[in-house]
């Protein structure tokens, strides 16, 4: 179900991209990207099925890739995302001002 699942979707993928002109790097990057994880995720799948190891006995590759996919795949999470990273990137001047300023006045006494 899960590998079948993978495959509608990177058809869809492919579907939308096959008439689309990428002119960014960073969109023919992003689908090469979405493009590994699938495979990834199918060959750890297929392993498990194939093989079921007792170390190994669930695809914990593919679960671990499943959030990225999901965030890459709804662009309303992959734009809050994005906009969360911004804010957490912008408020690191002001932590570490803070950090630095308890720090300092907890040596001073």
């Amino acid at each position: 179900m899960e590998i079948s699942s993978l495959l509608i979707i990177v058809f869809f993928g492919v579907v939308r991209n096959k008439y689309r002109r990428m002119f960014k790097r960073q969109d023919k990057q992003n689908w090469m990207l979405v493009q590994a994880m699938c495979l990834v995720s199918i060959l750890d799948i297929l392993f498990v099925w194939q093989f079921n190891h007792a170390n190994y006995p669930y695809p914990w590759l593919a679960a671990l890739i499943r959030p990225f996919f999901l965030i890459y795949n709804i662009r309303v999470i992959r734009d809050f995302w994005e906009r969360y990273i911004e804010v957490m990137i912008d408020t690191i001047p002001m932590v570490l001002f803070l950090i630095v300023f308890i720090l300092y006045f907890s040596w001073m006494g």
